[in-house]
């Protein structure tokens, strides 16, 4: 129902423009999540760790769901991990999917490595990968940030019997 209405206010959006659509603008100046995890619903319940989750969970959408409902996006983290702490500073280690499990605070390069390794194991038909899309540089805080990591799978294709 949230894609359809967000899909929905986007053709809006481009069309005659509808003031009325409910969707919050995302924020140009942030790469944070246009919605906070608080105000998605089905937070309670799940697996209690991330091996009960890794048994629990099927499909891409079980993980997806997951983050959903429980990620927080880390603004202080996505300025260390920028251009410029990264020159200064070299690099900083992502979470690791157990870690991130039992914290899902962290930018989009955490929940990508979450995703593709947890995928890995739970549905490795998927081919779950890592996808960096390099975009102009942003100036954020006096941060250069110009990367922005998700999960790739190629399309799967029915089968035909």
């Amino acid at each position: 129902m949230q894609r359809a209405r967000r899909i929905v206010c986007t053709a809006l959006l481009l069309g005659a423009g509808a003031a009325w659509c409910t969707e919050p603008r995302a924020d140009p100046d942030s790469d944070a999540p246009e919605q906070p995890a608080a105000m998605v619903q089905g937070a309670a319940g799940g697996p209690a760790s991330y091996a009960q989750a890794l048994r629990t969970w099927q499909r891409p959408e079980d993980i997806n769901a997951w983050l959903g409902a429980r990620f927080e996006y880390d603004l202080a983290r996505a300025l260390r991990l920028s251009e410029t702490q990264r020159e200064r500073a070299g690099s900083l280690p992502i979470h690791e999917p157990s870690v991130f499990f039992e914290s899902p605070r962290g930018v989009c390069v955490d929940i990508a490595r979450f995703a593709v390794e947890s995928l890995r194991v739970i549905d490795p038909q998927t081919r779950a990968s890592y996808l960096m899309i390099e975009f102009n540089p942003v100036t954020l805080s006096g941060q250069t940030l110009r990367r922005h990591w998700v999960l790739a799978m190629p399309r799967r294709v029915p089968r035909r019997w």
